[in-house]
């Protein structure tokens, strides 16, 4: 478990406090967080503390090497077990699973030793201990929710499969209603990336400092559109988030067979790290399943169109957005293209029955709407600004948190 290792006392200002691991190797929210705590670093000397599971684990060491060549003087990474997490939800059992899964009692006093002046979570499942460390220090905290965890399980509940999911879902929504408004009260301010998140934020705690900003874009792929690789729709995601791997099976039992009916050449590209055993399972002459990509340009670039069928999850979809900025005509449901300004004319179709993604897939495979790559990629990065979202984030925190 890497750690950098300089005595941050007396230099940090801002604990930058981490629901996951913030990567550039790893999936879109992961890259997302990492700039995001880099937008802070410009502005506020940073230290950063992260949750990490198992396979998020292989990144720590060049985590550890991005931070220190970007002056982030302290790393305390903080390894999502299964032991004491299971511990945990048992002593506190009146609290959100989502919660307690990110508490650690050690990490806790380790970063209570630390000197800063205020706290930043990096998504709302790392809240609680946030909110006790901010009480403990008596510093500020903001929260920069990408997702709101009351509308995330609800969604969860409501697609739950057997009595076992569907009882827990029911019990985690129950006490994140309880819970999340609670949590919120504590903070001084909180930022999510759309103002729908913003209106939801609100609408659980009418008093708290809300402010939305555009998610940003990271232009770091190679776009190079390729139309020599036949009629390809890619789903690009991280497979080992449940939202996503519900996509992938939803639209490979529902919507392959009809769009393989009409086009028996066509492919079906699962991108994205950690696909778990039943997305594994799929592949076959017509289905692909690429695992982690290092540099996904290729995929995006030989891909016709692009597929969001999510059904659960909560918060904007930077998945589709970066499908977008690559050019890719696409499919999304409404949480698919949840927070996301943009329609047809940009080259994003918006359909929740079978039968109309189903429909809208098969259009675009035979209309050559890929050939719009250029335009439909300007106008989204034309929309979407990394300097924007900085500037808002600076703002909110000289506003809040008094630095």
């Amino acid at each position: 478990m890497p750690r950098i290792s300089s005595d941050p006392r007396g230099q940090g200002r801002v604990l930058f406090l981490s629901a996951f691991a913030p990567s550039l190797l790893s999936g879109a929210g992961a890259k997302t967080a990492f700039h995001e705590m880099l937008a802070i670093q410009g502005a506020y000397p940073l230290l950063l503390s992260y949750f990490f599971t198992p396979y998020e684990e292989r990144f720590n060491e060049q985590i550890a090497q991005d931070c220190q060549e970007h002056g982030v003087t302290c790393v305390e990474p903080i390894k999502l077990g299964r032991f004491m997490p299971l511990l945990w939800a048992i002593v506190l059992f009146w609290l959100p699973a989502s919660y307690v899964r990110r508490f650690s009692l050690g990490h806790l006093i380790r970063l209570w030793k630390l000197d800063y002046r205020a706290i930043y979570v990096r998504d709302g499942q790392a809240l609680l201990l946030g909110v006790i460390l901010g009480k403990l220090r008596g510093v500020p905290v903001l929260v920069s929710q990408a997702d709101v965890l009351v509308q995330m399980s609800k969604r969860s509940k409501d697609g739950a499969k057997g009595f076992l999911n569907s009882a827990f879902w029911a019990s985690e929504y129950a006490k994140l209603c309880i819970w999340e408004p609670i949590l919120l009260r504590s903070v001084q301010a909180c930022l999510v990336q759309s103002e729908k998140d913003a209106i939801i934020v609100r609408d659980l705690v009418p008093a708290i400092n809300v402010r939305s900003f555009q998610p940003y874009l990271l232009n770091n792929l190679r776009f190079a559109p390729n139309r020599e690789g036949g009629r390809q729709v890619l789903f690009w995601g991280a497979m080992n988030r449940k939202e996503n791997e519900d996509a992938v099976l939803y639209y490979t039992e529902r919507i392959h067979p009809e769009v393989l009916r009409r086009f028996p050449d066509y492919k079906f590209i699962v991108a994205g790290i950690s696909p778990p055993p039943s997305i594994m399972a799929l592949q076959c002459t017509s289905i692909v399943v690429t695992g982690f990509l290092e540099d996904p340009s290729d995929v995006f670039n030989a891909a016709t169109i692009a597929v969001v069928p999510l059904r659960m999850g909560a918060g904007i979809k930077v998945k589709t957005m970066e499908c977008l900025m690559m050019g890719l005509p696409t499919v999304a449901t409404s949480v698919g293209a949840e927070g996301i300004d943009l329609g047809e004319a940009e080259g994003l179709r918006v359909r929740d029955s079978e039968t109309g993604l189903a429909e809208a897939i098969v259009y675009l495979l035979e209309s050559g709407a890929r050939d719009r790559a250029g335009e439909i990629r300007q106008q989204v990065l034309d929309r979407y600004s990394f300097d924007r979202s900085v500037r808002t984030i600076h703002d909110t925190i000289r506003a809040f948190a008094g630095l």
